[in-house]
């Protein structure tokens, strides 16, 4: 099982390597992938383990052949469904392979490695051209001058630098969780009897490396969102970490207050501009603009969407904002994480998506306590991640099957597998690692139980907001997140219930019935 899985990942990270070079996946490899996995069912006598976000995953996945069917540019929406697909294998992947603290530090370097090579590919594969620094396309010329390979190496212009930024967000508050860890790699049960004082400092050193180069490719992007992300991500991780970083609150406000007054003469209209910048004409109030005509599409395309990818074709054909056809066409982007995923999968792809994200946020606060050390650090610094991510997306694009987007999912992998193998990963009353060898697993029953009712509470919270799009659109994407939110709860906390009554059940073979 161990070796179909070694060579999954081999495959999976070749076709995502070809998609961002190419835009498509080959259907052979595809085909090699359910032909892999069917082995590792076969060998394993199951198909993946239950998780409590199985709803919004299969939701999406679901929705993905109607997102297709109605797209005006297939080509633009097949390309973010292969994306899409990828990153869910990618995701159930690390379900079934994060078992245990060795595999858990494999985990660990993979995600040091992303964070060196994204900064790297950025700096390569970006779209420079409307930056301020000429640094980065100065660096890709050279580069590609010398090894014209490059030149091919993310195709359509390149990833917009935005979407770097996006991505780089997730790894500040990772990266600075993992080095301010409070002795937890020393904790760590596999490197209990090695010589590890050396091994600590060039650990220490390798993520202060990294992390430089992330807050310095990061930097260069120019994207607020991501700025502000990451800093809040990084003030929510020192804040869980230790409540004496609260002071930083009160003085940053004050700050902010000292800045407001004195150079934007406390005019909030002079503060804002003070924030804003001309840079490709993306001001605040062209995002506000771009927000606006995302809800007059989501109005038209409420049920499916108007196809991932489609939404500046969209609004070529059917939206004349712009009765002067003589001047030049602008491109048209939501803007916005959320309006982005709604005006191209529709309201019931929003709900998900809130289902997705409420049931990473009770899969950590359920986890955290249960754990190793070294895997509580880990998930301080993915959800901190994962909440700079989300600040960010208030400003930003960040479509479902986006180019880079697979991060997105291998933090929910991570943070699923600890949730789901509690028995390899957790600590006794006592405060001891457990040995791993009670199995706390689902029933299928059970499963489908609890994924037929969230289905259909599904339907019915979409149908909910659906009805009010047209006439209070804000109060229906209110209802559709909050939807999404409740529905992860409950889905989340039917799953945690189902698991601790596998474990009492498990302890009543081992022991006998418990005496009451």
């Amino acid at each position: 099982m161990d070796l179909v899985l070694v060579i999954l990942l081999a495959i999976i990270t070749g076709l995502y390597v070809f998609l961002m070079i190419k835009d498509i996946v080959p259907p052979i490899g595809f085909m090699i992938i359910g032909s892999l996995w069917l082995l590792y069912w076969i060998l394993g006598g199951r198909f993946s383990y239950a998780t409590p976000i199985d709803l919004p995953v299969i939701g999406i996945l679901l929705l993905t052949p109607i997102n297709l069917a109605i797209s005006v540019e297939k080509n633009l929406t097949l390309e973010k469904i292969y994306g899409l697909i990828l990153s869910v294998v990618i995701f159930y992947w690390i379900v079934n392979f994060l078992r245990g603290i060795p595999r858990l530090w494999f985990v660990i370097l993979v995600l040091i490695a992303l964070a060196t090579a994204i900064p790297i590919l950025g700096l390569i594969g970006a779209d420079w051209s409307g930056s301020n620094f000429t640094l980065p396309s100065r660096i890709a010329a050279a580069l590609t001058s010398r090894f014209g390979f490059l030149d091919r190496l993310t195709s359509g212009g390149g990833i917009h630098v935005n979407t770097i930024g996006g991505t780089l967000s997730f790894f500040v508050p990772l990266l600075l969780g993992l080095f301010l860890d409070g002795g937890a790699f020393k904790q760590a049960s596999f490197f209990k009897q090695q010589p590890i004082n050396s091994l600590i400092i060039v650990y220490k050193i390798i993520l202060v490396i990294v992390l430089i180069l992330v807050l310095f490719v990061l930097f260069l992007t120019q994207s607020r969102g991501s700025y502000l992300g990451s800093g809040i991500g990084v003030l929510a991780l020192l804040v869980w970490k230790d409540r004496r970083f609260l002071w930083l609150i009160p003085i940053l406000f004050v700050g902010l207050i000292l800045v407001f007054a004195i150079f934007a003469n406390g005019n909030p209209s002079e503060f804002f501009a003070l924030l804003d910048t001309e840079q490709d004409k993306n001001t605040l109030q062209v995002r506000l603009n771009y927000w606006e005509r995302t809800i007059y599409l989501i109005q038209d395309f409420p049920f499916t969407g108007a196809g991932l990818g489609t939404y500046n074709n969209i609004f070529q054909q059917l939206y004349l904002f712009n009765p002067f056809t003589t001047e030049a066409e602008t491109s048209f982007y939501a803007h916005n994480l959320y309006l982005g995923v709604t005006a191209g999968m529709g309201i019931p792809a929003l709900v998900l998506y809130f289902t997705l994200i409420s049931g990473f946020i009770s899969m950590v606060f359920t986890s955290i306590k249960k754990v190793q050390p070294i895997a509580r650090i880990l998930l301080m610094g993915l959800s901190s991640g994962f909440l700079a991510h989300l600040i960010y997306g208030i400003m930003d694009n960040y479509l479902p099957g986006e180019k880079l987007g697979a991060v997105m999912w291998i933090f929910f992998g991570v943070v699923t597998a600890i949730f789901v193998h509690p028995e390899y990963l957790a600590i006794n009353a006592s405060g001891n690692a457990t040995n791993g060898d009670r199995k706390v697993r689902m029933k299928f029953p059970q499963w489908t139980l609890i994924f037929v009712i969230g289905l259909l509470t599904w339907v019915l919270i979409s149908l909910a907001a659906i009805t009010l799009i047209n006439t209070r659109p804000i109060t229906s994407l209110v209802i559709a997140a909050a939807g999404g939110i409740i529905l992860g709860l409950i889905f989340s906390g039917r799953f945690s219930k189902a698991m601790h009554a596998s474990a009492i059940n498990n302890i009543m073979a081992d022991t006998g019935p418990v005496q009451v």
